[in-house]
């Protein structure tokens, strides 16, 4: 985060929290959590080196998946980049009276279902993951208030657009 107020200063709108750590790798570190998720059982590993070896997961036999039984680490990573982001957002108050606003990537609920389940997780198993990303959504939004904006990154609903054949 400082390094973008470093460089963009007064002209920076939104303060990305850099998505460090765990959450350098997007979706990956989420899905990793689920191999002692008591709901999930790893059904194909995979060490994530490429599409092909991505590791698969199926729910244990007699669960049931809940978004409220899903923790994706969105929301405290907020919460953990918070103080930072007032310190910095405070430092700029002189040069720039309204500061930034709090920016926070979200990945999308097709994209966590696919990387989950495969290719009929965004059939089966979507809703979970929605109401677990509207659930941190609105964790986030009770910490910043409309000083957050949420950036939604949909690369596989994105791709399935590109391939569909026009109509034309």
């Amino acid at each position: 985060m400082r390094l973008a107020v470093e460089r963009l200063g007064p002209e920076l709108d939104y303060l990305p929290d850099g998505e460090t750590g765990a959450r350098r790798t997007w979706v990956i570190s989420m899905i990793e959590a689920l191999r002692v998720h008591p709901d999930f059982m790893v059904v194909k590993d995979g060490d994530w080196s490429d599409y092909d070896k991505t590791p698969r997961f199926a729910l244990r036999p007699g669960h049931r998946l809940y978004g409220a039984a899903l923790d994706l680490g969105i929301a405290g990573a907020a919460r953990a980049a918070m103080s930072e982001f007032d310190t910095l957002r405070a430092e700029m108050a002189p040069r720039s009276p309204a500061g930034p606003r709090f920016l926070v990537g979200i990945p999308g609920d097709l994209d966590l279902a696919l990387f989950t389940f495969g290719p009929s997780g965004p059939v089966r198993h979507v809703r979970p993951f929605t109401e677990a990303l509207a659930a941190t959504m609105w964790q986030i939004s009770r910490m910043f208030g409309d000083d957050v904006l949420f950036q939604i990154e949909v690369p596989a609903e994105s791709v399935l657009m590109a391939r569909t054949p026009s109509t034309s």
